[in-house]
């Protein structure tokens, strides 16, 4: 997924205060709420981590997040 569509989706995201989950390229993950949102950065409040600031150019990938039961059972898949 390219940069500019990370920061497409992390806006919607954002803009609608969805949980998310985010991948990054050294295959480390989280999963929260964006609370801050720049041109190159977004700031999460990851559920472990606490607020998180991320580079757009390290994610992978930025989803909404799946709680364990709806990921298990194909709710959303």
């Amino acid at each position: 997924m390219d940069t500019e569509n990370i920061k497409d989706k992390a806006k919607f995201f954002f803009d609608r205060k969805i949980i998310i989950h985010i991948t990054t390229h050294k295959d480390s993950w989280y999963n929260g709420l964006i609370l801050e949102i720049s041109n190159n950065h977004l700031i999460l409040n990851d559920k472990v981590h606490g607020e998180s600031f991320i580079l757009f150019e390290e994610i992978k990938t930025i989803d909404k997040y799946k709680e364990k039961e709806e990921s298990r059972n194909g709710t959303f898949c």
